[in-house]
């Protein structure tokens, strides 16, 4: 039963530490872009108050991800190992970039 619990613990953990990660990327690309909540917002088609919620990072899907990289012309790679914490998020800008 404890080894269950520490199983669940680490999931959590890890699950918590991966939001974080992209959350924290996206925050610096758009910075890097000099794009605010309320240009993504346009970009996506949508409205401020939705990328606020979004960018919280508390329930953002894999493909809401992918549309708000796609909004800032770039693609998300990340690589993880098998054990422990170790993620590495990087992302590819799109060829002909004229945004940033």
């Amino acid at each position: 039963m404890l080894e269950n619990v520490d199983k669940l613990k680490t999931r959590i953990d890890q699950e918590e530490w991966l939001i974080l990660q992209v959350s924290l990327h996206i925050d610096q690309l758009m910075k890097k872009h000099n794009v605010d909540r309320v240009e993504l917002a346009k970009r996506l088609g949508t409205n401020t108050d939705y990328v606020v919620k979004l960018l919280d990072g508390s329930n953002m899907t894999l493909r809401q991800i992918a549309d708000v990289m796609s909004a800032l012309d770039s693609s998300l790679v990340i690589d993880t190992e098998d054990i422990g914490f170790t993620t590495t998020i990087k992302s590819i800008e799109k060829k002909g970039n004229n945004n940033g």
